[in-house]
């Protein structure tokens, strides 16, 4: 699922990939990301523990 955040001349795009067969390792899950802005632009990717994700990214929302 790719989740994006974007404004007048900044995107970024955030796609985890999971591995459900790997979820009791720390690094499960890849994360995706892109990133745009005023012409510029960046990919790269993050192997990651997709419940750390999920804490951050709730963490997040209510930052915002």
């Amino acid at each position: 699922m790719r989740h994006i955040l974007k404004t007048m001349d900044f995107t970024i795009e955030v796609e985890p990939v999971i591995f459900e067969q790997d979820l009791a390792l720390h690094e499960n899950a890849t994360l995706n990301i892109r990133i745009g802005s005023s012409g510029f632009s960046a990919m790269t990717y993050m192997d990651v523990d997709i419940k750390d994700f999920a804490k951050f990214s709730e963490a997040l929302y209510c930052f915002i």
